[in-house]
């Protein structure tokens, strides 16, 4: 009876194993999940390595997570080029990731987080582990999990059987996130021929310090390959921003009417007005840059509710709204918009901020607004015009200024 009982425990602690375990693909997601979750929103994070002692299968997580990581797009996945890789792995030196290197390195890639993973054999089964940590080489997030051999294929192919602590075999490694070999580049491979690489000291307590060696350093008894990058970087994704809110507005207004029969005296009046109440609506295109700059375009459209007469020079404004297309120039959270207001024939400047990734808060400019420019104002209020005391042109000059407070929806990225 007690060996029915051993039998029947044993199976058991089997199946909860089985049902814990994940294939490579579903590790790979499930880390990309966690992190998208537990990092702040916008964030822009670079996978810089995976150890281990399959060169395909190095490849193979990098580019995945990656694009795990891009799929979900809550934060912005960075890919180093070639020459990035090359710096990355010169700052990490012996391959530890301290404040400095991370500091270092996260500013080369222009991100606020590094993701690290590696792989370690613990007797018949295989652990993969993931880590993002921050500027101050503090892990953030992290993820850990026994794969699931049985039902994947993929990875014992991709790991090629070499056991993990195997020496790497000697052979040109293809395309990865490695660094360049130079002859004159320090490298820990240039130790006696035989010695074994440091190793990535991991524990699964995820506030243990990180270190990352770099794989497949050639032995200083033979010249080193130097590698290529086969594998282009693809262009950051767009991101669409749609956003909803008010603009607080002061408008001033003035028209000169010039008649053609001289026995009236030219005409010159105007006005000031508070506009309290625009309802104001933005759709903006952008593009993600590298060193978290931003290019794109804009569209904005605002009319207002309510007016308050300041300044009375005997004139009367009729509110054309505002209707402006611009070009956006952006870094971190600053913008600059500068376009054409097709509302009133203007020139548009409007510096923006996005304070708590939600609250767009803007300076709207219009200058040199006229009804002789090409807008709605020219074709709804010409400046030519005839009345009973004959030909009139009529100039008027517009001028807006104010500040504006939006709502952002949608995902952000920064």
């Amino acid at each position: 009876m007690k060996k029915k009982h051993f039998l029947l425990f044993i199976a058991l602690a089997f199946v909860g194993v089985s049902l814990n375990a994940q294939t490579l693909d579903e590790a790979i997601l499930t880390a990309a999940v966690q992190f998208a979750r537990e990092l702040p929103a916008n964030s822009r994070v670079s996978v810089i390595s995976f150890r281990s002692n399959s060169e395909r299968l190095n490849d193979y997580v990098v580019n995945e997570l990656y694009g795990a990581i891009l799929r979900n797009r809550r934060i912005t996945p960075v890919r180093p080029n070639q020459n990035q890789i090359f710096d990355i792995y010169r700052k990490l030196g012996a391959g530890e990731i301290n404040r400095e290197a991370a500091q270092n390195i996260a500013e080369l890639l222009g991100v606020q987080y590094l993701i690290t993973g590696s792989i370690e054999k613990i007797q018949s089964d295989y652990r993969i582990h993931f880590n993002a940590v921050n500027t101050g080489a503090e892990v953030q997030s992290w993820y850990s999990v026994t794969l699931n051999l049985q039902n994947d294929s993929r990875f014992t192919g991709l790991l090629g059987g070499a056991p993990v602590g195997a020496p790497p075999p000697q052979r040109e490694p293809a395309a990865s996130l490695q660094p360049p070999v130079a002859e004159d580049t320090p490298s820990v491979s240039q130790s006696e021929p035989g010695a074994s690489a440091p190793s990535q000291q991991r524990e699964d307590n995820p506030g243990d310090q990180l270190s990352v060696t770099p794989e497949d350093s050639p032995p200083a008894s033979r010249t080193p390959p130097v590698r290529t990058q086969t594998v282009s970087s693809p262009a950051s994704p767009a991101t669409v921003r749609f956003s909803l809110g008010n603009n607080i507005i002061i408008s001033s207004f003035e028209k000169t009417a010039n008649y053609s029969n001289i026995e009236y005296d030219d005409n010159t009046y105007g006005a000031t007005y508070l506009n309290p109440i625009t309802l104001v609506l933005s759709l903006r295109f952008l593009y993600s840059m590298e060193n978290n700059m931003r290019l794109g375009l804009g569209v904005d459209a605002a009319y207002s509710l309510v007016m308050f007469l300041i300044v009375d020079n005997d004139g009367y404004m009729t509110d054309w709204g505002s209707f402006p297309w611009y070009v956006i120039i952006g870094y971190k959270s600053a913008y600059l918009h500068i376009g054409y207001d097709f509302a009133i024939g203007a020139l548009y400047i409007a510096p923006s901020f996005i304070i708590k990734e939600r609250l767009l808060i803007g300076i709207p400019i219009s200058l040199y607004g006229s009804n002789t420019h090409f807008s709605f104002s020219n074709n709804l209020d010409p400046p030519n015009t005839t009345d009973w005391r004959g030909d009139i042109f009529a100039p008027s000059s517009t001028f807006q200024a104010g500040i504006s407070f939006q709502y952002i929806f949608g995902r952000q990225r920064r």
